[in-house]
């Protein structure tokens, strides 16, 4: 599930073969209704779905002013994953990102039927897939119209270092003032009327920032990346690339 708002809740979940996005009523508990219901892509029916929390404050009264990068409420992206439920032997398989923004669920009450079919409302998403295999991709992370996601790469053996991996962070901005251009490899559907424009951005993050060790898990601030390392000796070290303030050294906290 996913607010959207004190008055709007997100589900998704698969009925009579069709996935589902449905938006309900939350605003008397005693009688929770199902505003509208959208439907997702054919192919995500036999799919692990799931919705990525944006971090971003959605009003600009929560708005620190020493934020390095305004968040603009009002441009918030909503970003749900799909995962295939059976990996093939080769162990790769794809994963489906969808985006667009919030405010288009704010208008519930406008004509449209019960049940909107994905040609119709998937002219305002934007989805981006991935050739993956299990542990690799970690995210994605939202903070307002910016999406994170880190890429672990496998481990290699190095005589002098051992066992080293290295990973990489990448971007996807969805800044409302970029400039139209072609979009990146990847998106296998943008929606004519989505007014996304997915700008990509990636920098390595060497084995020596990160101990050798994969990146487990990772939040995102409007100034911050925090990187979760995989525990050791029962102890879990916690990484911070920082845009803002310099942050010194890393932390390590006790599992």
């Amino acid at each position: 599930i996913q607010f959207l708002d004190e008055t709007y809740l997100f589900g998704v979940g698969s009925r009579s073969g069709t996935a589902i996005l449905s938006l309900y009523n939350i605003s008397k508990v005693t009688s929770v209704s199902v505003v509208r219901e959208f439907e997702l892509p054919g192919t995500w029916s036999d799919t692990t779905m799931r919705f990525s929390t944006n971090s971003s404050p959605r009003s600009d009264v929560y708005q620190t002013s020493d934020a390095l990068f305004y968040t603009a409420p009002e441009t918030r992206v909503l970003a749900i994953s799909s995962i295939p439920t059976v990996i093939s032997r080769s162990g790769y398989y794809p994963v489906n990102w969808l985006f667009l923004k919030e405010t288009y669920f704010r208008y519930p009450s406008r004509k449209d039927g019960f049940r909107i079919l994905w040609r119709q409302w998937g002219q305002y998403c934007i989805i981006k897939e991935i050739e993956t295999t299990p542990g690799a991709i970690r995210g994605p992370y939202v903070v307002g119209t910016k999406v994170f996601y880190v890429e672990n790469a496998p481990a290699q053996t190095s005589r002098n270092h051992g066992h080293s991996r290295s990973a990489r962070l990448r971007v996807i901005d969805f800044s409302p003032f970029s400039e139209s251009v072609e979009p990146p490899r990847g998106w296998s559907s943008i929606g004519p009327r989505s007014n996304l424009i997915p700008t990509e951005s990636s920098r390595s993050i060497p084995s020596s920032s990160v101990d050798g060790l994969p990146i487990k898990d990772a939040n995102a601030t409007e100034d911050n990346v925090v990187l979760f390392l995989e525990a050791r000796q029962g102890y879990q070290s916690v990484n911070i690339l920082t845009f803002g303030a310099p942050v010194s050294g890393s932390s390590r906290m006790r599992r």
